[in-house]
């Protein structure tokens, strides 16, 4: 599927992302490939002079240029996505001996800490994210658990 998804990319940039769940990256790139698409289409067809050829040019720059954005991209939130599942359970555990053991603001403090390296082990997991939230809450950063639950509700909705 990612090698499918690559190739689709390379023709026709943010399909790929589309489909792949990236929709505002999918979008972004999408929308101006189709009117560039256009201008090729119509630049075979009226391929006379100079000037015809020029904005041909441009035009195949421009879509090689989204297409290498849009794989690259691709490649980006593929790379990212790699979860390493020893070390989430090692920090989740560890989060977790801290927050249930929490009781003065300092060690809240330190829980929030290791439940913020959680969601830096696996960012596109929702429970790391609905686990940094439940902490921030007890430790009163209502605005990071509000987001962090937030942040988890977009991934379940992928």
């Amino acid at each position: 599927m990612a090698r499918l998804l690559f190739v689709l990319n390379g023709i026709l940039p943010g399909s790929g992302l589309l489909i792949g769940g990236r929709l505002g990256w999918g979008l972004a790139l999408l929308l101006p490939t189709i009117p560039l698409i256009a201008v090729e289409v119509a630049g075979f067809a009226l391929l006379a002079g100079p000037f015809a050829q020029r904005v041909l040019e441009i035009a195949w720059a421009i879509h090689a240029g989204l297409a290498l954005l849009a794989i690259g991209l691709d490649v980006f939130f593929t790379r990212r996505a790699h979860i390493d599942p020893q070390r989430v359970r090692e920090l989740h555990r560890e989060a977790c001996r801290r927050w249930l053991q929490a009781r003065t603001p300092e060690s809240l403090a330190l829980a929030l800490t290791a439940a913020r390296a959680v969601v830096a082990a696996a960012p596109e997991e929702s429970g790391a994210w609905r686990f940094l939230a439940r902490v921030a809450g007890d430790a009163g950063d209502s605005l990071l658990a509000r987001r962090a639950e937030s942040r988890a509700d977009a991934i379940d909705l992928r």
